[in-house]
């Protein structure tokens, strides 16, 4: 049987008919000897995960990411948005960007430094903050084409990004929480 869907739809097709035909999968998929947790997050606890369960909906409080890239980013692209509206400023005209942010945020999309300054693949190029930082700099918006492998070579971008400024700022964690990045 041939089925063409989405990828993730496919997935559920598939599961859904090997079901009626009688495969099974994992009995214990999330805390079994392969498992999810055993594989991923080998240091979790159960309780935390479990406290709430029936209580607390995280998807009341989930939302669509305007920006295709790693939530830690959007803060900084909105702001240089915003940036760009007031100011009227091309690409061209920066002569360097400096950006605060928490440590978490900044192991997520700073670190390693060599391969978020130097991004060779779409995955990386989604959670580098100095590559998003600088695509939106040069083209005011970043879009999905902007993460294609024959983009992140873009030496407008790469002029940018070389005069981008990242560090971790203290005042940001202790007024504000994990998620914003100051510019």
């Amino acid at each position: 049987m041939l089925i063409s869907a989405p990828p993730p739809a496919r997935a559920g097709l598939e599961s859904a008919l090997s079901a009626m035909v009688g495969f099974n999968g994992p009995r214990e998929p999330f805390l079994g000897r392969y498992g999810f947790y055993k594989a991923f997050e080998p240091a979790y606890d159960l309780d935390l995960l479990m406290d709430k369960l029936g209580n607390e909906y995280v998807n009341a409080s989930i939302s669509f990411k305007p920006w295709p890239v790693c939530k830690c980013v959007h803060p900084a692209i909105d702001g240089l948005l915003q940036l760009r509206q007031r100011y009227k400023f091309a690409g061209e005209d920066i002569v360097s960007i400096e950006l605060g942010l928490n440590r978490l945020a900044e192991d997520f999309v700073v670190q390693p430094r060599d391969q978020k300054w130097d991004p060779k693949d779409p995955v990386v190029a989604r959670s580098s903050l100095p590559y998003a930082t600088a695509v939106v700099a040069q083209r005011g918006q970043v879009v999905i084409r902007d993460f294609l492998p024959d983009a992140l070579g873009d030496r407008a971008v790469r002029r940018i990004m070389a005069v981008t400024k990242i560090e971790v700022d203290p005042e940001i964690e202790r007024t504000h929480g994990l998620y914003l990045i100051r510019l």
